[in-house]
């Protein structure tokens, strides 16, 4: 019996919570996808607040708690490949704006070749 990516969802969902999150974290979500080989994937998206000092023991401290994300998810036995990005929410915020900069111009580009068609 296959189980439902809702289902999946939700298990993923409760191993994530059970790792304690760090101060350093500020939000983390994750969605299903498909990797690059075309695998199931679960994709983690991290993001950090700004101000840390990125030093050694802060990117060491980074690092574990990554690796303690991708083996609890590895542990579960989804079927899914984890992934996990990690991105100051400055960065997040910068690459919101673009996309949505990007999203608007690509919706007056549109508006105007149907004007010039009418």
């Amino acid at each position: 019996m296959n189980e439902s990516n809702e289902s999946i969802k939700q298990r993923i969902a409760a191993v994530i919570e059970s790792v304690p999150q760090p101060e350093f974290v500020a939000s983390l979500s994750f969605h299903l996808a498909e990797d690059w080989s075309g695998d199931p994937a679960v994709m983690i998206l991290v993001l950090l607040k700004d101000g840390e000092k990125s030093d050694n023991a802060y990117l060491d401290r980074v690092n574990h708690y990554k690796h303690m994300l991708l083996d609890a998810v590895v542990i579960a036995s989804t079927g899914y490949l984890p992934y996990a990005t990690f991105r100051l929410e400055s960065e997040q915020t910068e690459l919101d704006r673009d996309e949505a900069e990007t999203k608007a111009k690509l919706e007056r580009r549109r508006h105007r070749k149907t004007a010039v068609a009418a």
